[in-house]
């Protein structure tokens, strides 16, 4: 499970940055070797919940809110709207991440 792991790994860094290049605002750990594969974003102050249902309607699944992290979301100054969440799967089949990447590019580049 280790190369795997390393591939997700490698999979949500393209998605992060497809995520940047397009305009959102990222929050993950820098060092991929330690970070599980998992990115939140904001897009421009959007409330999460928004982000989540306008992306389910275009096939992308993501999680939403505060994470049961309030403080966390205080700190960070994203306590009014949350962080949407996108995770890869061990295994998941490249085509879906460049379908994914594609489509959240779009959505968000809008």
């Amino acid at each position: 499970r280790p190369a795997q792991l390393r591939i997700a790994r490698e999979q949500i860094s393209q998605v992060e940055t497809a995520l940047k290049d397009a305009g959102a605002r990222c929050l993950s750990i820098h060092d991929s070797s330690r970070r599980m594969p998992t990115v939140a974003f904001s897009v421009d102050r959007q409330a999460s919940g928004e982000i989540a249902a306008a992306l389910r309607k275009l096939g992308i699944v993501v999680g939403s809110g505060l994470q049961c992290a309030p403080l966390a979301h205080q700190t960070l100054g994203t306590e009014r709207e949350g962080l949407a969440r996108i995770s890869v799967g061990i295994g998941q089949p490249e085509r879906e991440i460049q379908t994914a990447i594609e489509t959240l590019h779009d959505f968000i580049a809008v």
